[in-house]
């Protein structure tokens, strides 16, 4: 029992990292329809700019988690306006384009290799500190992690719903022809999509800079579970991400207690295989192809 209840606080913490990284994939996704694969290198690079201010400016989290999500959106909007927006113009297919995704993602993670090393960078913090609850020992730092998860789904799902900037997106993941009928500026929206999106990305980048500390492939192998739990939730639902971003992080957690750590991730995929069986359309998708924010 006492393993479990650690397995299961451990996977919540975890469930936050997974919710946002996937959260900024699914609003990306369901905007644009773009596979967006160099989301995990924005991921990576905000993790590493994450340290720098922290740990070599010695200027703290908070500053570093501010200048986080301004490079993350940033890069974003420069992903858009310097790759794919050319590439479309062009005439570029979406393979194509996703092909120029997934080059962009080992490019970042390779010079995030070449300046900054293969070593862990950690951002130390007294946020580690364990409580001990009982049987279970809990860390400030995690508890930080599932509230700012739960946080970032908040204010997203506030921007979506309640202002006319996210009532465009929401109206151009509908129908990109119909909102621009109606006026919606469609170039606009997808900036926006872009720059939210990465944005979302960058305090899960910082938390795991601060618990097991940023690598340079870590974002390759984590925006891989993001399609994944993307699917699971339901195709451009923030509160399918949500939920199949704790759900897969439980999962992921709680399979050490069956199998070894070295295979939890190929469990983890085994149960998204059957799971997409019996549900394709994930936990809020109405059909295969739709997309709601």
């Amino acid at each position: 029992m006492d393993l479990t209840l650690q397995l299961l606080w451990t996977g919540l913490a975890l469930g936050g990292i997974y919710s946002m990284l996937a959260m900024g994939f699914t609003l990306i996704y369901g905007t644009t329809r773009q596979f967006h694969v160099a989301h995990g290198g924005i991921f990576t690079v905000a993790g590493y700019v994450g340290y720098i201010v922290a740990e070599r400016l010695a200027l703290g989290l908070v500053p570093a988690l501010v200048v986080a999500v301004m490079a993350a959106g940033l890069g974003g909007l420069a992903v858009y306006e310097g790759v794919y927006r050319p590439l479309v113009r062009r005439g570029a297919t979406p393979l194509v384009v996703f092909i120029a995704s997934l080059g962009l993602l080992y490019t970042l993670d390779n010079l995030c290799a070449l300046l900054f090393g293969q070593d862990p960078l950690v951002v130390e913090t007294d946020l580690k500190v364990p409580w001990s609850l009982g049987s279970v020992s809990v860390t400030p730092l995690q508890v930080v992690t599932v509230a700012v998860g739960l946080a970032v789904f908040g204010a997203a799902e506030a921007i979506l719903r309640w202002t006319s900037a996210g009532k465009a997106l929401r109206g151009v993941a509908d129908s990109p022809e119909m909102a621009q009928i109606v006026g919606v500026d469609v170039r606009k929206a997808y900036r926006l999509a872009y720059v939210m999106g990465s944005a979302i990305a960058a305090p899960a980048a910082l938390l795991i800079a601060a618990d097991a500390g940023i690598t340079p492939f870590r974002g390759s192998l984590l925006v891989l579970l993001s399609a994944v739990i993307m699917i699971m939730g339901g195709l451009g639902s923030l509160p399918g991400a949500l939920l199949a971003g704790f759900s897969v992080a439980l999962a992921e957690s709680l399979s050490v207690s069956v199998v070894s750590a070295e295979w939890s991730a190929a469990l983890v995929f085994t149960v998204f295989m059957v799971f997409i069986v019996v549900r394709p359309t994930g936990f809020f998708g109405d059909k295969v192809t739709s997309a709601k924010l």
